[in-house]
């Protein structure tokens, strides 16, 4: 398996307006996975802009799953046990946004997929090069970054963009 993993940072609008386009583009089914409790739920590409932010309190998307089949939800309470039964997913862990911090988020998968590697470079095109290997960000995030947000990773740790 030839998977890929970016870590950026972009605003929530951002990264919803992405992650719908895609699924919209390409009939993809999208399910939502809450936290906490960790559930999973299907959903659909017309409901993504709708979802509330991760920095808002209670249960909320933390990651959003697509997949080009119709995934196993016989799970929905157990990430690994979910992920196992759903290999050639790709993953979008939607960082979280609150007045003064915007944290990482990334997009994964483990497996060699020409769409996923299509979203891929969709996304390293609308982000530049971080100040880290590897970390990307948007314009978005960069502006939010000028007027005093912190720009931190997944552990908290802040970045300061150049």
């Amino acid at each position: 398996m030839a998977g890929f993993c970016i870590q950026f940072h972009a605003t929530h609008e951002e990264i919803l307006g992405l992650a719908e386009s895609w699924a919209l583009a390409h009939n993809l089914y999208v399910v939502e996975n809450t936290y906490p409790p960790w559930r999973v739920v299907m959903t659909n590409a017309s409901g993504i802009r709708t979802m509330p932010n991760p920095g808002s309190p209670g249960p909320y998307v933390r990651w959003l799953i697509f997949s080009e089949s119709k995934p196993d939800m016989s799970v929905t309470d157990r990430q690994g046990e979910f992920c196992d039964r759903n290999p050639s997913r790709l993953d979008l862990q939607i960082g979280r946004m609150t007045e003064g911090d915007i944290y990482e988020s990334c997009l994964s998968t483990l497996v060699d997929n020409s769409t996923w590697k299509s979203f891929a470079k969709q996304l390293r095109n609308a982000t530049v090069k971080g100040v880290y290997p590897g970390h990307r960000y948007t314009q978005g995030v960069e502006s939010l970054a000028r007027r005093g947000m912190r720009v931190l990773t997944f552990t908290g740790v802040e970045l300061h963009l150049p």
